[in-house]
């Protein structure tokens, strides 16, 4: 098949939302039989006929693109990161947006890690007082917490008066315990 500019018409998907989302990839098999994957632009190309459709982009409100094959819906990640590399992935895996940008689906910015590695890059929450993950003013101390969750344990950093040294102490554990760079990012 050729891949003509001509014969590239926009589709849909139709995302049903995080509780849906199938866990269990289709086969490699039918994968290749459905979509071309052009990992230096992270487009997932859907074959019919003699072309290729464009899969949407992004579609829900976290920016994710979601697939459906057959009546199942896929996060488009997961189905990239399978076709280039040609193998499932491990159980115990997720894959991770390393620039945290959900729809940038080019095989450089995804990578398999465990949840706990996932968690250690996110984006700072829209409702941050302090602008750094993990930092809080509490009103009723009139000072700065710090704090960081390690593996599902809240770990308190200490409170400081000044907003500066709670930053700080939050950026050492960050550290100390292995977040991506990127953690905290807006």
């Amino acid at each position: 098949m050729l891949l003509v500019e001509r014969n590239i018409c926009p589709i849909t998907t139709k995302g049903k939302g995080i509780a849906m989302i199938a866990k269990n990839l289709p086969s490699l098999d039918k994968l290749d039989k459905l979509f071309l994957y052009n990992p230096e632009n992270g487009y997932l190309l859907r074959k019919v006929g003699d072309c290729f459709k464009i899969t949407a982009r992004p579609h829900n409100k976290t920016g994710y693109i979601w697939i459906t094959v057959y009546g199942v819906t896929y996060a488009a990640h997961r189905l990239c990161w399978k076709i280039y590399n040609k193998k499932d992935i491990p159980n115990d895996m997720e894959i991770d947006h390393i620039n945290g940008i959900t729809y940038d689906n080019r095989i450089l910015n995804l990578r398999t890690v465990t949840m706990s590695q996932n968690m250690r890059n996110k984006k700072l929450y829209s409702s941050s007082t302090s602008g750094v993950s993990g930092v809080s003013f509490r009103s009723d101390t009139k000072k700065w917490r710090a704090q960081i969750n390690i593996d599902g344990k809240n770990i308190k950093l200490g409170s400081f008066g000044k907003k500066s040294d709670a930053i700080a102490a939050r950026l050492n554990a960050q550290e100390k315990y292995g977040f991506h760079e990127n953690h905290g990012a807006r």
